[in-house]
C-alpha cells in the first residue's frame, strides 16, 4: 500500500503551525514541521473581532503554508483554527476570506476536540495527563493510548489572562491576588509563546497568600 502524503495546518492563538506527514498502514510518520509566529488572539479588539490586517496576514501565511505542503507532495491538506477564532465575533468573515483564498476549507476546532486531539498528540499509550497553555485557552486531558477519559477546555490562555491582569512584578502580582479572592496566581509579561512561554513564566512567578513559591510547573 502506497502512503498518504498529508498536511495539518493550525491556526492557534499565538502562532500558526503545520505538520507534514506520512500515512502508511495505519501508522503516522512526522516528516517535517513548520512554525511561523501569527498572534491572533492579540487582534481581537474591544469588541470581540478580528482585526482586517490579522485576516489579511492569515490569508497570506496560511496561503503560503499551503504551498508549501503542496510543494513536498502533499495529497490532501487540512486547515483547522482554535481559541482565537472560536471566539471572533466576525468569525464567518474571517473563515469566508481565509477558504476563498486558499481554496480550502478551514474547521473551527470546538475546545474539548482541541483537548482530545492535543492529548493524542502528545502522549503514547502509557497513562498519561497533559496540560497545553496557549493564547487564548487552556487544554486539560487524561487517558491512555487513543482512549482519552477526560477532557476539557478552559479559558485560561496566556494572553487572555495578561489581558486581564496587567501584572509585571510581584507587587502587582499581590495586588491583584488580594482583588481577586484567589490564592494562587500564575503570570507572564508576555503571550508570544503560547505553550512554552507561558509555563516558564508560571515556573518564575508562582507567587501564594504567604509570600512564598508556589508549586513548581514542570515543562
Amino acid at each position: 500500500m502506497f502512503p498518504l502524503r498529508t498536511a495539518a495546518i493550525g491556526i492557534g492563538s499565538n502562532s500558526l503551525r503545520m505538520l507534514l506527514a506520512e500515512i502508511q498502514n495505519g501508522e503516522l510518520h512526522r516528516l517535517k514541521r513548520y512554525r511561523e509566529g501569527m498572534r491572533t488572539f492579540a487582534a481581537l479588539d474591544e469588541n470581540g473581532n478580528i482585526i482586517p490586517s490579522m485576516i489579511c496576514q492569515a490569508c497570506e501565511k496560511v496561503g503560503q503554508f499551503v504551498s508549501e505542503a503542496r510543494s513536498a507532495g502533499a495529497e490532501t491538506v487540512h486547515i483547522f483554527a482554535t481559541s482565537a477564532i472560536r471566539d471572533a465575533k466576525n468569525q464567518a468573515e474571517f473563515l469566508e476570506k481565509l477558504e476563498q483564498a486558499v481554496q480550502l476549507p478551514v474547521e473551527v476546532c470546538p475546545g474539548e476536540l482541541e483537548a482530545r486531539l492535543s492529548y493524542i498528540g502528545a502522549t503514547g499509550k502509557e497513562p498519561s495527563g497533559l496540560i497545553d497553555i496557549g493564547g487564548g485557552s487552556t487544554e486539560i486531558a487524561i487517558g491512555k493510548g487513543m482512549n482519552v477519559r477526560e477532557a476539557v477546555s478552559l479559558q485560561l490562555g496566556a494572553v487572555r489572562l495578561f489581558r486581564c491582569l496587567t501584572i509585571s512584578d510581584e507587587a502587582t502580582a499581590e495586588k491583584a491576588l488580594e482583588a481577586s479572592g484567589m490564592d494562587r496566581i500564575f503570570f507572564t509579561n508576555s503571550g508570544t509563546e503560547a505553550i512554552e512561554g507561558a509555563l516558564k513564566a508560571a515556573k518564575k512567578y508562582a507567587y501564594t497568600r504567604d509570600g512564598h513559591a508556589g508549586h513548581e510547573v514542570i515543562a
